[in-house]
């Protein structure tokens, strides 16, 4: 393979399930200073209205006896792997905790992407619904709790249309083909790595899923979850890093880096007599372990044994 094909036989996909904001507009809704400057374009109306164009929901009178599920913008911030905004998206979410376990059909849902059950929304900030009308939803929505095994249940059974197949050992890893024709997808949620000797069986791929969903193409890959990938050609080699995210995890947590490490750990002694933190101390350590995890599961298996005694 050239280096002008190393270039190409990682692609990196990510299916648009909500849509850009700006933060600028979000803010008068959410009390929110923005940290970007950005050009006002769109606001929640117009967001909403995209939604229901796209058949998301009816708006009607809310039936008797039924209740209703709460919802709420919530802005995301998206970074590259040095932690950089890049852009502002918004999601609109269904409070899931409102949701009545008695109006949901949980198996028929694990079987549908299109909700067969009946849901109503209470109608969100920045939508003109006349007084008394609700929303009844017609598709799965970012917060419902059925929502994430529609999206698993619609993204495998498209896959499988195209000859791909799940791995047993990892669901979210797919293959297809053999020898230098073998494709590979690897999947969270709705960002998708591709990886294949072949160029062209990447672009046609990339094409399968484009064709089926909104996407973004972004090309060769830099990052993925947070880590940062870097390509040397020259060697042939490809890298991980979460060197951001350290650092940033380094200022929170520590007043000073200290100068001398041990590895795999230093001698330490933990009195596990008795109260010996508060439980915001707890929650604390908790988070720091699990940032550690992160790193130790992805990019650093050598300090895997210190995180996970301390764990």
């Amino acid at each position: 393979m050239t280096n002008k094909e190393d270039a190409k036989n990682l692609g990196y996909l990510e299916v648009n399930l909500f849509d850009e904001m700006d933060q600028g507009s979000l803010s008068e809704y959410m009390d929110m200073e923005p940290t970007v400057n950005m050009d006002e374009s769109q606001d929640l109306e117009a967001l909403t209205n995209r939604l229901e164009a796209m058949g998301m929901w009816e708006v009607m009178d809310l039936p008797p006896g039924m209740n209703t599920v709460d919802t709420k913008w919530v802005l995301e911030v998206k970074t590259d792997a040095n932690l950089v905004p890049t852009k502002f998206k918004a999601r609109l979410m269904a409070r899931g905790f409102t949701q009545r376990e008695d109006l949901v059909d949980v198996k028929q849902a694990y079987l549908n992407l299109n909700l067969h059950h009946n849901i109503y929304l209470k109608p969100p900030i920045g939508t003109k619904v006349p007084p008394g009308k609700v929303f009844k939803l017609k598709k799965g929505l970012y917060g419902l709790k059925q929502s994430g095994q529609e999206w698993n249940t619609e993204m495998d059974s498209h896959f499988q249309r195209i000859g791909f197949h799940c791995m047993p050992s990892t669901p979210c890893l797919y293959m297809r083909g053999t020898g230098n024709g073998i494709t590979v997808i690897t999947a969270y949620v709705n960002d998708m790595l591709i990886a294949s000797p072949s160029c062209k069986e990447v672009d046609r791929t990339k094409s399968e899923i484009m064709n089926k969903w909104g996407m973004e193409d972004n090309g060769r890959i830099k990052e993925f979850l947070g880590i940062k990938i870097t390509w040397d050609q020259t060697q042939r080699s490809i890298s991980l890093d979460l060197t951001a995210y350290i650092k940033a995890m380094v200022s929170k947590w520590l007043q000073r880096v200290t100068e001398k490490s041990w590895v795999p750990m230093q001698d330490i002694t933990v009195s596990t007599r008795g109260n010996i933190c508060s439980p915001s101390q707890s929650k604390e350590y908790q988070e720091l372990m699990g940032q550690h995890l992160w790193i130790s599961n992805t990019v650093q298996p050598d300090i895997s044994f210190t995180v996970g005694t301390l764990a």
